[in-house]
């Protein structure tokens, strides 16, 4: 029982790394790991019966690690912009990453097979607005309307605001 009144069992297992099981005062049980990495990752049940790892990084950041019910693995992220950054690796295989911006809004940040970084945008209007960077440098804005046709906003060189319809028989 050390001074801090908390419960560590160490344990050898099979891999021969060095497992340490705590039960802290909120009852619930961690699981420390020192990996070949020498990262130190804790493995915590919480009442939701999720499994989350944590792990402070070279760069002293802390990550968090869910494995949730639908079997993706999310990445919880604080940085020093104190957002909390989601990554979550899906089936296709793609990084989103989801933040909660000082607005309150949702953006999903997208490294897409094409290199380009989309930023899906729901606004206020509950409209989803995509965001490009496209190799020219431009912001384009894809935004689907009650009309469900596809508008491409468009920032020029002028500054000006273009509107770009798709219509229905384009779809």
């Amino acid at each position: 029982m050390d001074s801090d009144r908390l419960c560590h069992r160490m344990t050898m297992d099979c891999d021969r790394r060095c497992h340490r099981m705590t039960m802290d005062s909120d009852q619930r049980c961690h699981r420390m790991k020192m990996d070949s990495d020498q990262r130190c990752h804790r493995m915590t049940m919480d009442s939701d019966r999720r499994c989350h790892r944590m792990t402070m990084d070279s760069d002293l950041r802390c990550h968090r690690m869910t494995m949730d019910s639908d079997r993706r693995c999310h990445r919880m992220t604080m940085d020093s912009d104190r957002l909390c950054h989601r990554m979550t690796m899906d089936s296709d295989r793609r990084c989103h990453r989801m933040t909660m911006d000082s607005d309150r809004l949702c953006h999903r940040m997208t490294m897409d097979s094409d290199r380009l970084c989309h930023r899906m945008t729901m606004d206020c209007d509950r409209r989803c607005h995509r965001m490009t960077m496209d190799s020219d440098q431009r912001c384009h804005r894809m935004t689907m309307d009650s009309d469900r046709c596809c508008h491409r906003m468009t920032m020029d060189s002028d500054r000006r605001y273009h509107r770009m319809t798709m219509d229905s028989d384009r779809l």
